[in-house]
């Protein structure tokens, strides 16, 4: 695996991912599974466990199968049961190896998660559509509206979704303290009202119509009560339940120690690449911002139609703010000329693509319409947002940035520099704008006066002339305009001029790399620094048709070389054609970067909007903010209580990477008890643990 991954290990329990069936299987942490006991007792937590995801399963069989369904079930997890746990073998002095009984534990959630697709498809899925499968259905952009449903329809849907609710909430229910139950047990009650305020709503038109109404509406209608119902679970089980955060360390395999503990606020977010599917990038944004899930960072990186997001983004813009200039800029105008730009951006040069083969110019104009667009219009859009949106915090707050200078944090000079956009109008925008353009080096100032709002930035783009992927950002380009840097990062080969700056021709930096999470990577080789920083940092990655999700879940994609598709791909060939760059070890590269950055990486969701749609339908953008919105919440819900894992030399270390807060967790539950673990080296290393966050909180 790379040096620069960790992994997710849930809320004391790893979370499956969707393809997994939903169900969370128990790890034992702490005690080694070293003797007979401690083996029944990993066989009976997971028997239990079971049980518990077979009730939550039953709410969804209708009740003239619930006998069968129940015999079927218990035979076929008794069977799964006895059959890996008894398989487990004690050595001569009648241990068992904890390897072996992990093995047993995986091989038996293995073998259920097929039991319980079986046992689905069985007895309600050829009965009756669940709600995950109307939500599935409600997935797919329609083709038209000659499919119609009947008004029975929403019924059906407000059965399935209750049944989903119950089933959800159980498990929440678990984590409510008695105080706050009654409040729970009625905000539970208000979600399903407005869902079936909704339902009966658009059932009432359906039977106002004849009784018949088009497929496509009552997906629409599934969508929004999915949506707003995850909102509603993810804010009510932030308010109501109440998990355990204290940190373990638990003695590796290896001989080192491994800590378990909160995932950490994010700080660096990094974007990817991929033209008109940043259509999702505003939603997705917007709920994360407003659930506070990005609401620490400190860095962004952007690549491609990620620069424009990432310059958006650190200029201080709004989520609401960003959606906004999104709906309201057609994305076709981003490739249009600019009038009298030469005098307005003087010395910027772009060049045509008449050097490239003619094949590939043919193959770029068919697939996105045309070749050779300045995209003017594209950084004069990047130069004027990014530039007012820096002007309304700098003619507002005088007193914040005067205190900046007087504590230190920047200088007076800093301070002038900032004068240039004070008073902007649309008249600024249309006389020479040299030196008037935000830097990079103008967020860095930005930053240390109101880091909440203001973030550091890197874009990334490809030196054709080099054949080098480069980084803009504080330390390299600290003058170069963002505007200019954004422009550079979305050249793609042929379809829009490239850039010539410093003497050197610069094209789209997915060429290069379309994952830059590398822009994060700390210079430091130390393990303990780079799973910090990686534990820190969200990359969003675009759905692509399944593509992201199964580059996430995939195994053994420490190198991931290119597959047969990709090295026949037209378009990938084009690309490496036009650019000169490895473009399929780019397409690696960025598979192994997506897998390494395991639980940390966002799946967007676009519709059908692909990379060259700038001409999508107002059906397809208004569909693909729908899915961005309703699959980041599902995403949001699923890492929930999110904790990592962090490989350690010793114990010691592990104070070094835990909270105040943690480590009084630590000592609050006490000195540890050598009779509550199986095994020394564990009891040692819990009790090692607690005398160090005691004595540091003495201290």
């Amino acid at each position: 695996m790379s040096d620069f991954a960790i992994r997710n290990t849930g809320s004391i329990a790893q979370t499956w991912s969707k393809e997994m069936s939903g169900m969370k299987p128990p790890i034992i942490f702490g005690a080694r599974t070293t003797t007979q006991q401690s083996v029944a007792q990993s066989k009976d937590a997971f028997k239990s466990y079971c049980e518990h995801n077979l009730s939550s399963l039953s709410k969804f069989v209708p009740a003239r199968e619930m006998a069968s369904f129940q015999g079927a079930a218990a035979a076929k997890f008794d069977k799964i049961v006895n059959a890996t746990f008894d398989k487990v073998q004690a050595g001569t002095d009648g241990s068992f190896r904890k390897s072996e009984v992990h093995a047993a534990l995986k091989t038996a959630n293995t073998e259920a998660q097929a039991a319980i697709k079986e046992l689905a498809q069985s007895f309600y899925g050829k009965t009756a559509m669940d709600w995950d499968k109307q939500v599935e259905s409600a997935s797919t952009f329609p083709k038209g509206d000659k499919v119609k449903v009947s008004s029975e329809a929403y019924g059906d849907a407000h059965r399935d979704f209750s049944r989903y609710v119950t089933a959800r909430t159980d498990d929440m229910r678990a984590l409510v303290p008695g105080a706050k139950l009654a409040q729970f047990e009625a905000d539970i009650q208000e979600i399903r009202k407005q869902a079936r305020e909704t339902l009966r709503d658009a059932q009432a038109e359906c039977r106002a119509q004849g009784g018949k109404m088009p497929a496509s509406q009552f997906q629409a209608t599934v969508r929004e009560v999915h949506t707003a119902m995850l909102g509603r679970l993810i804010a009510l089980s932030d308010r109501s339940t109440e998990t355990d955060i204290t940190p373990q360390v638990v003695k590796g395999a290896s001989g080192g120690f491994t800590l378990i503990r909160k995932a950490p606020s994010l700080e660096n977010l990094v974007l990817q690449g991929g033209g008109a599917k940043g259509v999702g990038n505003p939603p997705a944004l917007l709920e994360l911002g407003k659930l506070g899930v990005i609401g620490g960072l400190k860095h962004v990186v952007g690549t491609s139609a990620g620069a424009l997001t990432a310059a958006c983004l650190a200029s201080g813009m709004s989520g609401t703010a960003f959606q906004a200039l999104m709906d309201n800029t057609p994305m076709p105008s981003l490739a249009d000329d600019l009038p009298n730009f030469g005098a307005i951006y003087p010395g910027m040069q772009f060049k045509d693509s008449s050097d490239v083969g003619r094949f590939d110019r043919f193959a770029i104009s068919h697939a996105g319409g045309g070749k050779d667009f300045s995209a003017q219009k594209a950084l004069a859009i990047l130069d004027e947002q990014t530039s007012r949106s820096v002007g309304a915090f700098v003619d507002k707050n005088a007193q914040a940035i005067s205190d900046a200078v007087g504590d230190g944090r920047i200088t007076q000079q800093e301070a002038d520099r900032l004068d240039v956009f004070k008073g902007l109008t649309a008249a600024s925008f249309t006389q020479d704008r040299t030196n008037m353009m935000l830097t990079f080096n103008d967020l860095s100032i930005l930053s240390k006066i109101k880091p909440e709002t203001f973030k550091e930035l890197t874009l990334t783009g490809f030196n054709k002339t080099d054949r080098q992927t480069e980084m803009f950002n504080r330390t390299t380009t600290p003058d170069m305009p963002v505007a200019l840097a954004g422009r550079i990062s979305m050249a793609i080969p042929v379809y829009f001029e490239s850039v010539m700056h410093g003497g050197k021709e610069y094209v789209d930096g997915g060429v290069g790399s379309n994952v830059p999470s590398e822009a994060v990577k700390p210079t430091d080789t130390d393990r303990l620094v780079q799973q910090d920083a990686m534990a820190k940092t969200m990359v969003m990655v675009f759905d692509d048709n399944g593509k992201g999700f199964k580059t996430l879940h995939g195994r053994n994609l420490e190198v991931a070389p290119p597959t047969r598709k990709e090295v026949n791909d037209l378009g990938a060939r084009v690309v490496r054609d036009a650019s000169g760059a490895d473009y399929l070890q780019t397409l690696s590269n960025d598979k192994v970067k997506t897998y390494a950055s395991g639980p940390n990486v966002h799946v967007v969701f676009h519709g059908n909007v692909d990379t060259f749609d700038l001409n999508a339908t107002a059906a397809q953008k208004s569909f693909a903010k729908e899915m961005a919105t309703m699959k980041t919440l599902e995403q949001i819900q699923n890492k929930q209580n999110e904790a990592v894992e962090v490989e350690l030399d010793s114990v010691a270390q592990a104070l070094g990477f835990l909270s105040i807060a943690e480590k009084g967790a630590v000592v609050a539950q006490g000195e540890p008890q050598a009779r509550h673990f199986a095994q020394a080296d564990d009891y040692n290393a819990a009790k090692a643990l607690y005398d160090g966050c005691r004595g540091e909180l003495r201290s």
